[in-house]
């Protein structure tokens, strides 16, 4: 089996979440990936949930590398980093913008030495403008961004999303553009400096709401104003709720409506039109759940989607999606076996399908120095050596 990125060596110097992720894909598709941690380790690794004593996220966005710890603030530690990067064609760091420079680990200094290294950072705001060096966290991105204001309830402050889509978003954002310069070093031999923020990140994502919010269309950009309207909490079933809709063939509302026995809602000045129904179908499930309470998911399912061509699906929580069919057909949910002492670990696949198996999910997360004394002998430094760093606290090993 011949993995997409065989051969690809990356160093992953980031902690926390956006920069682990983009290296856990490259890992993923089958290239080296050396996770690079302070002696102390990576902060990531203090947030629980916890399964064997390790942090349940850190064993998510960790898996296909290897670990080494090493202390920056060393000259033996410098060392060590200036002797991997010479092997590798990859370079990810998580850093305040200038702090991995500091080091004297910049992209301007480490490029004329290794004029073919793809050099990514990742931070919350971008190497540039006004708010370069200020913290930021995943929270106050989705707030920066206006995400929030979709969620919540008219007179009341927004609500946060349930997971963290900005640092996600910049590391999935991450990993394209490291695809993308190597594709550009492929073509010229010269390498990149990829600049991804959580901000960027999030930003570009909003393409449907800023075209419908930039319309003079008040139909299409409606429904995405936020707060000036009640959020769709979706419709009552006898076996949970479900979300209904009927775009693009508003009229079967009615048919609805006939067919669940309630057509005096069509009464109603707000449903009496399919473009009231539409302009109010927040405002539907209150008036009708206490009707499709008694109704099971599936005869309502045969209804909206077969007869009606609407469609409707299951408002899942994490363990219903995690068990649905389609996941399961798509082999969303694996088993990474052999975690020292978390054991296995169950995982989210890769979200690419391939006709060739180019992808894999291949070792689980890396306990703290796991790997040190492999990946330094690969490096070229004798046992003594390594036994040295090790006296001098200089690099860690487990």
């Amino acid at each position: 089996m011949t993995l997409a990125l065989e051969g690809l060596r990356v160093l992953d110097c980031s902690q926390g979440v956006a920069g682990a992720f983009c290296a856990m894909q490259l890992g993923d598709l089958g290239a080296d990936v050396v996770k690079l941690e302070p002696v102390s380790g990576d902060w990531l690794r203090t947030i629980g949930p916890y399964q064997g004593g390790e942090s349940a996220v850190f064993l998510q966005v960790n898996r296909n590398k290897r670990g080494i710890a090493v202390d920056l603030k060393t000259d033996e530690g410098r060392a060590v980093l200036d002797r991997l990067v010479e092997g590798a064609d990859v370079l990810i760091e998580g850093y305040r913008p200038g702090k991995f420079a500091a080091l004297g680990f910049g992209y301007e200094a480490l490029s004329a030495r290794h004029p073919g290294l793809i050099y990514c950072s990742v931070s919350a705001y971008g190497q540039s403008g006004p708010l370069r060096d200020a913290p930021g966290t995943e929270l106050d991105i989705q707030a920066t961004v206006g995400a929030n204001r979709h969620l919540g309830v008219i007179g009341q402050p927004p609500v946060r999303f349930g997971f963290d889509l900005a640092t996600t978003a910049a590391g999935m954002g991450a990993f394209q553009a490291v695809m993308v310069a190597l594709l550009w070093r492929e073509r010229t031999g010269v390498g990149q400096h990829v600049d991804m923020s959580l901000l960027s990140a999030f930003t570009a994502v909003n393409q449907w709401t800023f075209s419908a919010e930039h319309t003079h269309d008040e139909y299409e950009g409606r429904p995405l104003l936020g707060l000036t309207e009640p959020p769709d909490h979706g419709f009552s079933t006898a076996d949970g709720p479900a979300l209904i809709n009927m775009r693009g063939n508003e009229a079967a509302w009615n048919e609805l409506l006939i067919a669940i026995d309630r057509p005096e809602v069509l009464l109603d000045p707000r449903f009496s039109t399919p473009q009231g129904i539409m302009d109010n179908v927040v405002q539907l499930p209150g008036v009708i759940n206490n009707t499709l309470k008694d109704w099971q998911f599936e005869d309502l399912r045969h209804l909206v989607q077969d007869k009606l061509q609407g469609t409707i699906v299951r408002m899942n929580n994490l363990e219903q999606l995690v068990h649905d069919p389609q996941v399961a057909a798509l082999g969303m949910i694996q088993t990474i076996p052999g975690h020292p002492t978390a054991g296995d670990v169950r995982t989210i696949n890769v979200p690419w399908g391939f006709q060739d198996e180019l992808a894999a999910l291949r070792r689980p997360s890396p306990t703290l120095g796991q790997h040190t004394r492999e990946v330094l002998r690969e490096a070229g430094y004798a046992d003594a050596d390594i036994d040295t760093l090790i006296a001098a606290n200089a690099v860690a090993a487990s």
